[in-house]
């Protein structure tokens, strides 16, 4: 993430963060431009999900597989034995 100072748009730096609280951080930034030299605070905070991580989304499947009844699951690792050997062979 690239800051730019609000007031001469040029390039600046994150001097440091404080332990973030809940959803938001605070910035200090510093503007690299020597003629500006202004200081500030940024604040970024979480919005929204993108892409769950993919632990949630494994273990979801993971439940629902484990709880369809034994003929629908082993229909379902038939359907997929190519790609899952070990299952298939029910190793």
């Amino acid at each position: 993430m690239r800051i730019h100072c609000p007031f001469c748009h040029g390039r600046a730096v994150v001097n440091s963060h404080p332990k973030p609280t809940g959803r938001m951080e605070e910035l200090y930034c510093s503007c690299n431009n020597p003629a500006c030299s202004a200081r500030f605070v940024y604040r970024a905070y979480y919005s929204h999900i993108l892409a769950p991580p993919l632990s949630t989304l494994t273990n979801s499947l993971h439940e629902q597989i484990a709880e369809l009844p034994d003929d629908e699951r082993r229909r379902l690792l038939q359907t997929y034995a190519a790609d899952l050997p070990l299952f298939a062979q029910g190793k």
